[in-house]
């Protein structure tokens, strides 16, 4: 395995410049409820196109009939966007494809489940969703932006709040604060303080000089890229590590942070699960999530800086990695790898 700027337990990584570690595929196994899981993994299992059952939304006021390939991305089948792959705004679902992520103490089968939980509720339908030619994605897929659907998936921990500029909206942080606090769906084991969303190998485009793999905040949902020049082979995982605060020092932080003057009161409505992950996340990166407004985000920042910088409250460990396994788009539904077909 090899490690490339792993954070320290006093500095976190260098600004947003993110630590990974590039390792071989190890697959995990459930030591318990095993045939529970994989049974419904098979049964919820990948569809081709023409197999996928259809649903309805609102796509700009008119009802038009769609198809949810996952549980952030559809094609609609009538309309002025017809027949084109749309991409969910500010939301992300696990990839469905097959068992890639690896988080907590979740296996990647167990995550699968909650990724095809998410299609499942996707395709019951009914959503309004807003869509115009202009926005599209870096794969060229439209944009809509589907408020009940979004909530919908954050609520229940079937996905997760996911920006390309700065913080996601307030009201699908809201949601997946619930659902981290109830420990819901893919939250139910864990709750890392950065997410890996898509990862990529310099093979892809060899014309480019240099690929990037993108990672996510689970407090505020922002997103970052790490650049890099390696060429992953199929089925070779990619982990982030990370660091979290031990359970007496997270303790002290938090009971200094609600009896600050300032950073107290806006603290009050956020609960110690929620909060965990977002003193992790300031551990690992260095980065202060916005899960407030920017006029007292300052003063929570201002906060926490003095903490910081003291050693004898601020003590902070290796936590588990995070990691997805790359498989390129060609052999992710045809000539699957053994990474995604064995149990």
């Amino acid at each position: 395995m090899t490690c490339l700027l792993a954070p320290t337990p006093r500095t976190g990584w260098p600004g947003v410049c993110f630590g990974l570690a590039v390792m071989r595929s190890e697959r995990s196994r459930l030591r318990s409820g095993a045939g529970q899981v994989l049974a419904l993994a098979v049964t919820l299992g990948t569809a081709t196109a023409s197999a996928i059952p259809g649903s309805v939304v609102f796509c700009n006021g008119r009802p038009t009939p769609a198809r949810f390939f996952d549980g952030d991305t559809m094609s609609l089948a009538a309309g002025p966007f017809a027949d084109r792959s749309v991409r969910v705004l500010d939301v992300n679902a696990l990839e469905s494809y097959g068992p890639v992520h690896q988080f907590g103490r979740a296996s990647p089968r167990e995550l699968l489940v909650s990724a095809k939980r998410a299609t499942h509720l996707a395709r019951r339908g009914g959503w309004h969703c807003s869509i115009t030619r202009r926005h599209r994605d870096a794969y060229g897929r439209l944009l809509a932006d589907c408020p009940d659907l979004g909530e919908a998936l954050l609520r229940s921990g079937l996905g997760h709040a996911f920006s390309l500029d700065g913080p996601a909206p307030e009201r699908l942080l809201a949601a997946q604060r619930e659902a981290i606090v109830a420990r819901r769906g893919m939250w139910a084991k864990g709750v890392p303080a950065i997410l890996v969303t898509s990862v990529h190998s310099a093979s892809e485009r060899p014309w480019r000089r240099d690929a990037y793999h993108r990672l996510v905040s689970t407090t505020d949902g922002s997103s970052f890229l790490y650049r890099h020049r390696d060429r992953l082979r199929t089925c070779e995982t990619v982990c982030v590590p990370q660091l979290a605060l031990t359970p007496a020092s997270q303790r002290e932080v938090l009971g200094l942070l609600r009896a600050h003057p300032r950073a107290g009161p806006i603290l009050a409505d956020f609960d110690d699960r929620y909060l965990a992950p977002f003193l992790d996340e300031i551990a690992t990166t260095g980065r202060v999530p916005r899960i407030v407004g920017p006029s007292v985000w300052g003063d929570l920042r201002n906060a926490i800086g003095p903490l910081r910088r003291r050693a004898d409250i601020w003590r902070a460990v290796r936590a588990q990695r995070v990691c997805l396994t790359y498989v390129p788009m060609e052999f992710r539904y045809q000539d699957r790898p053994p990474c995604l077909t064995e149990p």
